[in-house]
């Protein structure tokens, strides 16, 4: 029997930030059914996801810590925990992202369900920190998603004006064209 994508305990455990209540119970809650820490919620999370989107950095490394899989933490977009960072600008995201990457230095390329890169989504979000911190990691800045955007496209689709200079100048500096679609 499937269970419909609902809010487990997982889901509000990470969302309400209660990380010693969620490191408490997780041990019991995966001896019932591992299949919680990748399930889906109503906003189509899975409890990594709903972490980062939250804000709350310490239950993102507890869920990474006791086997969450950063490649699902959007099931339904195919979304790396890399993209919810940089869909969801604060300094806890920057942070998440660099542990991310040291990690595993492949989800730098991670693509979604559009084939967007983290770096399409930090220019369309305009998170400039992430932006940075993509490009200085080496992320690709000629790369096309499913409607051929690079992350200058999705910088400038988005009016993202400083996301726009950052590319521009990383453009520049790799003497690369500025290349939008």
């Amino acid at each position: 029997m499937s269970r419909k994508p609902g809010n487990s305990c997982l889901h509000i455990l990470a969302e309400g930030a209660d990380s010693i209540l969620l490191a408490s119970l997780l041990p019991s809650i995966l001896e019932i059914s591992s299949a919680e820490l990748e399930s889906n919620s109503t906003r189509g999370y899975s409890p990594l996801g709903t972490a980062i989107v939250s804000g709350s950095i310490e239950a993102a490394r507890i869920l990474l810590r006791y086997g969450a899989d950063p490649y699902n933490s959007r099931p339904k977009r195919r979304a790396h925990a890399l993209h919810c960072c940089a869909l969801y600008p604060s300094k806890m995201a920057v942070e998440l992202a660099k542990e991310l990457l040291s990690q595993d230095p492949q989800c730098l390329e991670a693509r979604d369900d559009e084939g967007r890169t983290p770096l399409h989504c930090a220019a369309f979000r305009e998170h400039n920190e992430m932006v940075e911190l993509l490009i200085r990691e080496g992320s690709k800045l000629i790369t096309y998603d499913w409607e051929g955007y690079t992350p200058l496209g999705a910088a400038v689709s988005a009016r993202s004006i400083r996301a726009v200079k950052q590319i521009c100048n990383a453009l520049r500096r790799c003497h690369l064209p500025h290349t939008a679609w």
